[in-house]
């Protein structure tokens, strides 16, 4: 009776949902598209508060609604299969007092039971995560399983024995996924977690989460899992490494459960899942340092991809205060792991190959700061010392090379050899090395041996200009910058280096993509075409019903003489270049940038300095500069936004 009720009141929730949608459409529509949500939210009376979006409001008990509807009817096909497939004779086979096996699928020996012992339904998961020779759950187990739910209350749940339970299931990898899942599915997963019930159909309105926030703590669940697997040894060797060095991988488990248990609760998630998972690992009897270990990751989950993906991992002080901050390697291995999993749990727009590469970067830093017990900047000319000797040992075949590299070596600073990996600075080398004097401006391409990314060389005399070209020129290529540097030389000359994306659509040319390039870029040089007009795109269709405002934010560390210009804005084609041309005409010089996307939402950084070299302290120069710069994208995205509405109307 539960049950039909259950799909009644679904059905009639999505006729509801339905009839709606096609007010707001004015037509038939049967999807329920971003661009409807918003119409549907209005149209219900959902409005924003602290908490959560009225998208976020009208989405969560669709969620709820769908997921309950997925449940019943995979429980019903299930007993449908068993009772028309079911042999005639079942094979039953006793576990326990409590337990059976039938044809190989759980079953309550005596369901009468659980009413008398409420705690098996607990047991039930436990004996399916330990037992491989069981190979399901059997559908009227799963249906006794979710009747019997609320059996769980909160005085059953703070059991000594009910507890260690739950904990056991976090410490055995082994089945640990499905066993959540079945948790989940019997909804049990929430009355032992009331946390975990209350982010159930949990909407994240934002362009790169594509799970409900459930669906991703138990996606994260099986990245981690990942991690140990012997594929993981190959592209991710220092993951790979981390994960065997685990002591209490009960920790990490609990932690990705938790790091986002408290989103749409209003305020930081982070600083609230810091409590809550705290005081859930006090009531399951863990030890207070384990506890506050767990909860320390939960507060910090977001701690390494900030660093990495917005900080220069070359300047020694970004690893001292991070090696500060995670303290131990054992931190700093659940952090790293932890990381990885978030990231790659999120959705596809999320991760990618270069992103990983400074996780790793910053994780190996860490380690050896960690390691040695010394500040980073004790270590700068070991490291110096032992990435040349690398590069060396790269171009040994080449002995006219060696020779060479020590002349252009010492022509550059320590910046330079602290930011680039051996087979980067043999390649710089090599192509120095091999070019005359009619080769300049020299530019070089290369697909990076060993990540999905291509580098850019360009190798000229120095100009304020030539910057805002070269950001200009990989523009008209759709080539996507993710980083950008210079080295200035005391010899008029500068090295400018990029790592940029390319197009996927040109992946099976990338030879010739890549020359094509080159060629763009040495005759925008050469013709000193500053000038560029970004094409206009249109948002997409989905951004377009969300707000980024686009943003400068200015700060400056103390003993550093550069200031970081942090911009927030929406995604579009020649952002870095309107941010460079803009720079130029404030006469402000850039010593790098990193670029980070997620979805359709930047957060570029730059590091910058004044005429003179000196960081931006004026507090006025930086609002005209703040202002400027909005001013410069927006224009360019408010165009591409009418030219969209223009086609519509037209069509």
């Amino acid at each position: 009776e539960e049950e039909y009720q259950s799909l009644i009141r679904g059905r009639n929730y999505l006729w509801k949902m339905r009839n709606a949608l096609h007010i707001v459409a004015g037509r038939r529509e049967d999807r329920l598209l971003f661009a409807h949500q918003v119409k549907l939210a209005k149209f219900f009376g959902c409005s924003d508060d602290d908490s959560n979006k009225a998208v976020e409001k009208l989405m969560k008990p669709y969620f709820r609604t769908v997921k309950e509807l997925r449940h019943i009817t995979s429980m019903l096909q299930q007993h449908l299969f068993e009772t028309i497939f079911a042999p005639k004779r079942l094979k039953i086979k006793a576990i326990n007092e409590r337990f059976r096996l039938v044809d190989g699928y759980l079953d309550f020996a005596d369901p009468a039971q659980i009413d008398q012992i409420p705690q098996i339904l607990v047991e039930a998961c436990t004996l399916f995560q330990n037992n491989e020779k069981i190979r399901g759950v059997r559908s009227s187990t799963l249906r006794l399983m979710r009747s019997k739910r609320r059996l769980i209350n909160r005085q059953l749940r703070l059991r000594q024995d009910v507890q260690a339970s739950l904990i056991s299931i976090f410490s055995q990898e082994q089945r640990l996924l499905e066993t959540l899942k079945l948790m989940d599915d019997t909804n049990l997963l929430g009355r032992l977690i009331p946390q975990f019930k209350q982010i159930t159909g949990q909407l994240q309105y934002d362009l790169f989460h594509v799970y409900t926030v459930d669906a991703h703590l138990l996606n994260v669940i099986w990245h981690l899992h990942q991690l140990n697997r012997p594929e993981t040894a190959q592209e991710l060797p220092a993951a790979s490494e981390a994960m065997k060095r685990l002591v209490k991988p009960e920790r990490l488990f609990l932690a990705g459960l938790f790091h986002d248990i408290a989103k749409g609760q209003g305020g930081d998630h982070s600083q609230l899942g810091e409590v809550q998972s705290y005081r859930f690992c006090k009531d399951a009897k863990m030890s207070e340092y384990d506890a506050h270990f767990v909860a320390w990751l939960v507060r910090h989950h977001l701690a390494m991809s900030f660093t990495s993906q917005r900080e220069d991992l070359n300047d020694p002080e970004v690893i001292s205060r991070f090696a500060t901050k995670v303290g131990n390697q054992e931190h700093l291995d659940n952090l790293y792991l932890l990381t990885i999993a978030d990231m790659r749990g999120t959705g596809p727009s999320v991760w990618n190959d270069w992103k990983g590469k400074m996780l790793e970067h910053l994780f190996l830093a860490t380690s050896r700061a960690l390691l040695t017990n010394t500040l980073p900047h004790d270590e700068v000319m070991p490291r110096i010392q032992e990435v040349q000797l690398d590069s060396l040992a790269q171009l040994n075949k080449q002995p006219r090379l060696k020779t060479s590299a020590q002349k252009i070596w010492e022509l550059l600073d320590d910046d330079y050899f602290l930011s680039y990996d051996a087979n980067t600075i043999a390649w710089h080398v090599e192509k120095l090395s091999n070019a005359s004097a009619i080769d300049f401006p020299l530019v070089a391409f290369r697909t990076h041996p060993s990540i999905e990314v291509v580098q850019v060389l360009v190798f000229a005399t120095s100009s304020d200009e030539l910057f805002t070209i070269v950001a200009g020129a990989l523009d008209r290529q759709h080539l996507n910058v993710v980083e950008a540097r210079m080295h200035p030389l005391p010899n008029g000359l500068t090295a400018y280096t990029f790592v940029v994306l390319t197009p996927d659509s040109y992946a099976s040319q990338s030879e010739r993509y890549l020359r094509s390039s080159e060629d763009e870029v040495y005759h925008s040089i050469i013709n000193r075409k500053i000038e560029h007009s970004p094409r206009s795109v249109a948002p997409h269709r989905v951004a377009q019903h969300m707000q980024f405002p686009t943003r400068a934010v200015f700060s400056h560390s103390p003993g550093s003489d550069y200031t970081m210009m942090e911009i927030s804005a929406r995604d579009r084609p020649g952002l870095l270049y309107l941010v460079v041309r803009t720079l130029l005409k404030h006469r402000i010089k850039l010593l790098s940038a990193k670029i980070t996307t997620s979805g359709v939402r930047v957060r570029d950084v730059f590091f910058i300095v004044d005429r003179d070299g000196n960081y931006l302290a004026d507090k006025k120069s930086q609002t005209v500069l703040a202002n400027d710069i909005r001013e410069a994208v927006d224009s360019l995205t408010h165009s591409a936004s009418q030219r969209n509405t223009q086609l519509k109307e037209h069509s």
